[in-house]
């Protein structure tokens, strides 16, 4: 699956892993202290927050080191204290949010350092962590695009053998994503009168989500079937419908009505059984509108299936528009170091996500960004994070743990139940999850 899309404004709304880098959408893979009291406030109430705070930068390399701190030699231990000293060093004299190559090589050259201490000390962690990223990497694209194909007949051969052309060099990476998407929509620009330009664009950079149907949530929140003749999408018979119309209700089995105003449209995807289960976006530059699409064909497994449900969910909770704020094309940002950002947004200070990030993420993100394919990160840390999917980035940590706080594991180790409890001390959270769980044992989802 791609992931380096900067996105042209509503253009192209681009469904990437976010364990790769935050975009514009969330997708959810199926997959057999000291602590200091702040009071904060957001709008109208206020909590008190438990932050970690680290005192030493002993502190910050145990949690940096995770399980491996119990294992390193003195001499180890002493290596590892330098790289940390040093990268703190650097951390605390830059004037700006980026960093400087010495730094980001620094970087590297520890996250090197403790992946050779990682597969040492647990061999089996190597195989492993390759396991997770054949499952959680890059999608293999075809250069065949059914939505392509779809609107052969409404376009001229020409422009469409230029689609097909720039589509096959994005493919190979031979083109930019952006430049690639651009060019596309310039051409699909020239028949109006006949397609959605910015849909079918849409469509055919996400077509590995393998899109089916696009529904509109109506009023009432039941959903409308979209015409899929200017989209580039199949048209699907009166019974598939039916039958994915039946898909949506089961989302409203477990999601309360009451919560789902921000989502105007539902779609249904199918990759394939053990795929893309599930994912969310934003529909308009601010994260003020949402859509949700969801594979049946990763439904059948119930428990999974609620849990994806509300994971996605949770992305909509830490991402919507009172929560982070967008950056636009060429915006001039400059976040403190306390600030959780990204390539897309930065999230506000009061905002779950960013005390989530300062809570458990602040002082070892470094390690995580350094080579957010290699999975050995959490082969350190595998005690801390509810799920192997949560230890892929910040956000997926944070919904992940947020489905396990409505839907709580048999068995947790002290380390996820403090994840799990982060949600707590919001009360509006707390309500949330009751109003969820009253919904699923209403629907007899739940007992």
């Amino acid at each position: 699956m791609k992931n380096n899309n900067t996105v042209m404004s509503k253009l192209i709304r681009s469904s990437f892993l976010f364990s790769l880098g935050m975009i514009l959408s969330i997708v959810c893979l199926v997959k057999p202290v000291n602590a200091e009291t702040i009071s904060t406030s957001k709008s109208d109430y206020s909590h008190s927050i438990q932050l970690t705070v680290v005192n030493s930068l002993e502190e910050r390399l145990s949690k940096v080191l995770g399980v491996l701190d119990a294992k390193l030699t003195s001499d180890e231990k002493a290596k590892s204290l330098d790289y940390l000293t040093r990268l703190s060093n650097l951390e605390n004299n830059r004037t700006t949010y980026v960093q400087t190559q010495e730094e980001i090589s620094l970087i590297q050259d520890f996250n090197t350092y403790l992946n050779e201490l990682t597969i040492k000390y647990f061999p089996k962690a190597e195989s492993y962590a390759k396991e997770l990223e054949d499952a959680f990497g890059p999608v293999t694209l075809s250069k065949n695009n059914e939505v392509i194909e779809n609107i052969k007949s409404k376009i001229s051969n020409l422009d469409y053998t230029k689609i097909n052309s720039i589509y096959s060099q994005y493919v190979d990476n031979t083109i930019e994503s952006d430049a690639a998407a651009r060019q596309i929509y310039s051409i699909l620009q020239k028949y109006s009168n006949k397609i959605e330009s910015d849909e079918v664009l849409y469509n055919i950079f996400t077509v590995e989500y393998g899109t089916k149907a696009r529904f509109t949530i109506k009023d009432d929140y039941t959903v409308k079937y979209q015409d899929p003749a200017r989209t580039g999408l199949s048209n699907l018979s009166k019974a598939d419908q039916a039958k994915y119309k039946r898909v949506w209700a089961q989302v409203r089995q477990i999601l309360p009505t009451k919560y789902l105003g921000a989502f105007a449209e539902f779609d249904i995807s199918s990759d394939g059984k053990y795929g893309v289960a599930a994912f969310v976006e934003q529909l308009d530059n601010d994260g003020r509108y949402w859509r949700i699409s969801v594979d049946p064909a990763d439904m059948s497994n119930k428990n999974e299936f609620y849990h994806t449900v509300i994971h996605e969910f949770g992305h909509y909770v830490s991402l919507n528009n009172t929560q982070v704020k967008y950056i636009k094309k060429d915006e001039i940002i400059n976040p403190s170091k306390d600030d959780y950002y990204d390539t897309s947004l930065i999230a506000n200070k009061n905002s779950y996500l960013n005390r989530y990030y300062n809570t458990f993420w602040k002082e070892y993100a470094f390690d995580r960004n350094a080579n957010t394919l290699n999975q050995l990160f959490f082969c350190r840390h595998y005690d801390e994070f509810v799920s192997e999917y949560a230890a892929t980035s910040v956000a997926e940590d944070f919904s992940e743990s947020f489905s396990y706080y409505v839907l709580p594991p048999k068995n947790a180790t002290l380390k996820q139940k403090e994840r799990i409890n982060f949600f707590d001390q919001f009360p509006e959270l707390v309500q949330l999850k009751k109003s969820i769980l009253s919904n699923m044992k209403k629907n007899k989802l739940i007992k």
